[in-house]
């Protein structure tokens, strides 16, 4: 087993009620994996799923990587990004 920092920002946030926590997650979970598991634990993230930007260790994961996920390891960071508007 192995820890990995999540964090929520703006309306991911609100809706989480929370700004970041800690989750568990098995050796070899891949980015996709833990965002399927997120969604679970957050239903109300499912209006927000299409449009979340995700960041591992303050890296975008790209398009290229979308699909397939990256591989997180312990005590990584996992960001849920909404999308930013604004001038």
């Amino acid at each position: 087993m192995m820890l990995v920092k999540v964090l929520y920002f703006a309306s991911a946030k609100e809706l989480t009620g929370k700004g970041s926590e800690t989750v568990e997650c098995n050796e070899g979970i891949t980015s996709i994996d833990l965002f399927k598991i997120l969604l679970e634990k957050y239903p109300k993230l499912i209006q927000l799923s299409e449009d979340l930007s995700v960041a591992v260790n303050q890296k975008y994961v790209d398009d290229e990587n979308k699909n397939n996920g990256v591989v997180l390891n312990n005590n990584d960071e996992f960001a849920l990004i909404p999308p930013v508007s604004g001038g």
